[in-house]
């Protein structure tokens, strides 16, 4: 590319030139047709010089070039200046050619800004101050506001590289040598100049702040009808108020950084003595919203000199506007939204001790007479603070009311990406919570949770799952491990069935046979008013997804575990629907979380009907169940959870009445256990050791006589199966699987006396 730019440059520049010569006499009388040719020319010489050297300031005739193309410049900057709106709609390539010329210019600085000593640094930054202060002062028609603000974002972005550049600021560095030497000390100086004669770091930043951060009356009207695409404020995401914050930020520079300090601070003591108020004229309002600008944009430079302490003269002022605007839609409205900014910069420097002020800040702001901006706005800087002082006690007094103030944000809300945005900061909130508070959802919040999860253009599945995050965070709040524990509210309960029946219906499981499972009454499972009836309709909504229903089956997982048994009724039914599912599906296509639901329901059984009343019908399928799995190939979870559900359903057998087709799988899995024994004493084995170890010391204990006659029939005496018992003793660790083993070996070894 550079070899490009060295051959082409110096043909194509006699042809730019050219054009330059005949356009200088009289540059208004030139029609349309000649700037059109003017702005192609234009780009392609400043393409060729920008990118086309390595070093420009190096190349014999490179400065001199950079001289030709600020000769343009004041060309096309002189003739913007004088023409009227007649001159502009005649010739609407002038506008585009000046434009690409500025943009190109600034592109130009940054690639090679050494190349700028014999252009002079302090004039070229000059114009880019004139191109500000025309654009401050526009009296163009309104439809070139768009080439306007193209005008003033290269000229700020001009003044961006230039103090971006360390040969500028601080002078020539130990790099330097022969011409960059001679052409960095030069800049410097002229950089110098450029700062004394146009005000220094301050004026530099006033102007910067009346181009490109303060708001128009227009713009903050339209943010205020619809805050939820710019939840940091209006225009934030604009071109032109980037390159502004890009120039803040330059400025923060040494050796300019103390004089940006000092200008701020200035700027800091005249609004604290002139507190804010409700009805407020808008230029004093965009006034103090580019000074919370400023405390957020220069955070980094005015830590070091400013205590946090010190901005708290804002915090009480702005708050206080906050209630006396009452959610009426004033100017004033901008202040706590840009307060919320400034907060987020300085969370990682808050003091510990000013956390609880400003999180019961940030409640006040979160409440329903707010305005939905400042709402909006509260949820930024709660992240940044929690990511700074998640373990800080004071989260313990503001936890509950910021969940509340979220929750009834989220009714409120459109966009997808803020509705998760905010979700996800409940969950963080409840999850902390679960762990020692005992926060309560009422029926409207739960009701509204609802309705975005049933809401017809909530089909996100971001959404749904940030929603069941939520849910699963209110479910275990009543997680029976807390003492005293909170009950698991009813309305909570039908809320997360009807969220549950919701991912089950919309699901389609494979069959038997590969195929999709399911039928065309996946339309009555979606009608079903309870889980227990969706489930015998696992249907096919195409728009369902595999990870929709495992999130829900969390959900019911979270659910069995923390139900009371008086609750339980609506649950239990879940029970048959499910072993008949199960049943029809082979063990490799069961979901992950399948066996964990079967086995909390059948514990939940035992819970609601100690006498196992309700758990003997499904004593058969469930073993079924079980034997299909542990004779599956894949030996996984499933095989475990498939023992500890086996264990569960032999401890409720009946004692009177046998164990009935269970007795049938004990034996083959005793017979399997005993001809690999000494597989088993040396750390191998088909099945889990210490599960299959549990079931049959169960057996042993639930039924000790059933127990010692099968064992003595299937080995060659009581005493063999006593000493082979004994010698996996040595590979469990859990002292009552231990005490359990030797009550099973004595009771062998007695049996055989």
């Amino acid at each position: 590319l550079h070899q490009v730019g060295k051959a082409l440059t110096e043909p194509f520049g006699l042809v730019w030139c050219a054009l330059l010569e005949r356009m200088k006499p009289k540059p208004k009388a030139a029609d349309d047709r000649l700037w059109r040719l003017s702005r192609y020319l234009d780009g392609c010489f400043l393409i060729l010089l920008a990118q086309g050297f390595a070093h420009l300031h190096e190349t014999p005739s490179g400065a001199r070039m950079i001289c030709l193309v600020k000769e343009k410049v004041a060309l096309l900057l002189g003739t913007f200046k004088s023409c009227d709106e007649a001159f502009l709609v005649a010739c609407p390539f002038f506008l585009k050619n000046l434009k690409s010329v500025l943009k190109w210019w600034a592109i130009l600085l940054h690639a090679h800004p050494l190349a700028f000593a014999q252009a002079n640094v302090a004039e070229v930054l000059h114009t880019s101050i004139e191109v500000l202060q025309i654009c401050a002062n526009a009296r163009f028609d309104p439809c070139h506001q768009q080439v306007l603000e193209g005008l003033a974002r290269s000229s700020l972005q001009a003044l961006t590289h230039s103090f971006g550049t360390v040969a500028f600021r601080l002078g020539p560095q130990p790099a330097h040598q022969g011409v960059a030497l001679e052409s960095a000390t030069v800049c410097h100086s002229q950089f110098a100049d450029f700062l004394r004669s146009h005000g220094g770091v301050a004026a530099l930043c006033e102007l910067c702040c009346a181009v490109a951060l303060q708001l128009s009356a227009d713009d903050l009207q339209a943010w205020l009808a619809d805050p939820e695409d710019q939840l940091q404020g209006p225009s934030c995401q604009t071109e032109l108020h980037t390159a502004g914050e890009g120039l803040v930020r330059a400025l923060g520079q040494q050796p300019a950084e103390q004089a940006l300090v000092e200008h701020v601070a200035q700027r800091l003591a005249q609004e604290a003595a002139q507190p804010p108020a409700v009805h407020d004229a808008f230029a004093m309002v965009a006034r103090r919203d580019t000074l919370l600008q400023l405390l957020s944009l220069c955070q980094p430079v005015l830590k070091k000199h400013l205590q946090f302490p010190q901005l708290s003269c804002l915090l009480e002022p702005v708050a206080n506007l906050v209630q006396q605007s009452n959610g009426q839609a004033t100017a004033s409205v901008l202040l706590p939204v840009r307060l919320c900014t400034v907060l987020k910069a300085w969370a990682a420097d808050l003091p510990a001790n000013a956390l609880l002020p400003v999180l019961l800040l940030l409640v006040g702001f979160l409440h329903e007479s707010s305005h939905r901006a400042v709402r909006l706005a509260a949820v930024s800087p709660l992240r940044a603070l929690w990511e700074r002082f998640s373990d800080n006690e004071a989260w313990s007094e503001a936890t509950g009311p910021l969940i509340n103030g979220c929750l009834a944000l989220l009714s409120s809300l459109r966009l997808p990406e803020v509705q998760w945005r905010c979700l996800n900061l409940v969950h963080l909130f409840l999850s902390e919570e679960a762990q020692s508070g005992r926060y309560e959802a009422t029926d409207r919040t739960l009701q509204q949770l609802l309705s975005l999860w049933r809401r017809p253009e909530g089909g996100e599945l971001l959404i749904c799952h940030a929603l069941l995050d939520v849910f699963r965070a209110l479910v275990l709040m009543s997680c029976l491990s807390k003492q005293p524990s909170l009950p698991l509210s009813p309305p909570l309960l039908q809320c997360c069935l009807a969220v549950v029946s919701d991912c089950f219906a919309n699901h389609k499981l494979p069959s038997s046979n590969g195929s999709s499972a399911g039928s065309a009454s996946h339309v009555e499972a979606a009608l079903e008013a309870d889980v227990t009836a969706a489930v015998g309709h696992l249907g096919e909504r195409g728009s369902a997804s595999a990870t929709m229903f495992d999130s829900g089956s969390l959900l019911l997982l979270a659910i069995l575990r923390t139900v009371d048994a008086s609750q339980a009724g609506p649950i239990l039914g879940l029970f048959p629907r499910l072993l008949g599912l199960y049943g029809e599906l082979p063990p490799t296509a069961l979901h992950e979380s399948a066996l964990d639901i079967l086995l909390e329901l059948c514990i939940l059984c035992v819970t609601v009907a100690p006498g196992a009343a309700e758990l003997r019908p499904h004593l058969d399928a469930s073993m079924r169940l079980c034997s299909r799995c542990l004779q599956s190939e894949s030996k996984g979870r499933n095989c475990e959870l498939s023992f500890q559900m086996l264990q569960v359903l032999v401890a409720q057998a009946d004692g009177k009445t046998g164990l009935g087709h269970l007795q049938d799988l004990l034996t083959e899995l005793f017979t399997r256990w005993l001809t690999t024994s000494n597989l088993q004493t040396n750390g191998h084995s088909e099945y889990p050791l210490h599960s299959m170890l549990q079931l049959f010391c169960t057996w042993h204990a639930r039924h000790g006589t059933n127990f010692c006659q099968h064992v003595a029939s299937l080995a060659p005496s009581a005493s063999h199966a006593a000493k082979t018992l004994l010698s996996c003793y040595r590979l469990v660790r859990p002292v009552t699987l231990r005490a359990s083993l030797l009550s099973s070996t004595l009771s062998l070894a007695e049996s055989d006396a």
